[in-house]
Formats: C-alpha cells, sequence, structure tokens
C-alpha cells in the first residue's frame, strides 16, 4: 500500500502560527472551523493545511477542501436510581 507522510503539528503549535490561545485553537477544531485530527486523546493539524489557511485564508481552505463536519458530542444521560425512600408516593386516580 501506499504510505503518505504528512507533519502533524501540536495545538500549542498551532496556536503560536496563528496567535491564538491554545483554548481558541481547541474549541475551532472542535467546532470544525480547523480540519485536526485525533491521535489518540490528543488533536493534532496538518501542517500543509495550516500553511495553506495562513496562505488563502480560512473559510477558503476549508470550503474548497470540503473537510468533514464533526460530530457533535453527545452527553450521556445518565439516570440515577432513586432508593425507595427517595421516591414520592404514587397519586392514587380514584
Amino acid at each position: 500500500g501506499t504510505v503518505i507522510q504528512t507533519e502533524l503539528l501540536t495545538t500549542e503549535e498551532v496556536a503560536k502560527i496563528f496567535k491564538l490561545a491554545k483554548k481558541t485553537v481547541y474549541e475551532w477544531a472542535r467546532l470544525g472551523k480547523i480540519p485536526s485530527v485525533k491521535l489518540f486523546t490528543e488533536t493534532r493539524f496538518r501542517r500543509e493545511v495550516i500553511e495553506d489557511i495562513c496562505k488563502n485564508g480560512l473559510q477558503k481552505v476549508v470550503s474548497e477542501n470540503n473537510f468533514p463536519k464533526p460530530r457533535a458530542k453527545t452527553r450521556k444521560i445518565i439516570q440515577r436510581r432513586v432508593a425507595p425512600w427517595e421516591r414520592k408516593p404514587e397519586k392514587s386516580q380514584d
């Protein structure tokens, strides 16, 4: 098979390039404003994409390359078990 090598940048490196806070870079990645990849628990960015954004602007790069939108994070609703003494008495329907 073909192996494609690309240099991946850290969030800190991207923050320095764009002169942004790391928190902003994480948020933009989460929202899909900057294309990113997850490497285990770390967020990484392809150098060529970041350089392209610097040259051509964020909107143009993202729209022309049709990067997939990130999936929205879903919060799992955890239902707590209610102890018998915490239950509200059922109302009788006479």
